[in-house]
């Protein structure tokens, strides 16, 4: 439990460091192996977004998915923050 800790503070420490020396913003996510991600990324956000739209029910089931999802991980992350290694399941 003391390592979470020690790597939450130096993440935290890493990104005040950068905000500190005011590196410049990032406008559009670079290519990778030759694939733009940025458009990749917009694309594929696009895509979805016109499909749950033609499927309205889709959409809100996948909604669904993303809260009852979200909702397990901030419980675990919570359960092994407050008991660590005594977590149930762990």
């Amino acid at each position: 439990m003391i390592w979470t800790y020690l790597i939450l503070f130096l993440l935290s420490a890493l990104t005040q460091v950068l905000t500190v020396l005011h590196l410049q913003h990032v406008d559009n996510l670079p290519q990778i192996l030759g694939v733009d991600v940025d458009s990749l990324m917009i694309n594929g956000v696009s895509l979805a977004h016109s499909f749950f739209v033609l499927f309205w029910v889709i959409g809100d089931m996948f909604i669904g998915a993303l809260v009852i999802t979200s909702y397990l991980l901030l419980k675990n992350v919570a359960l092994r923050m407050f008991l660590g290694h005594r977590t149930p399941g762990h």
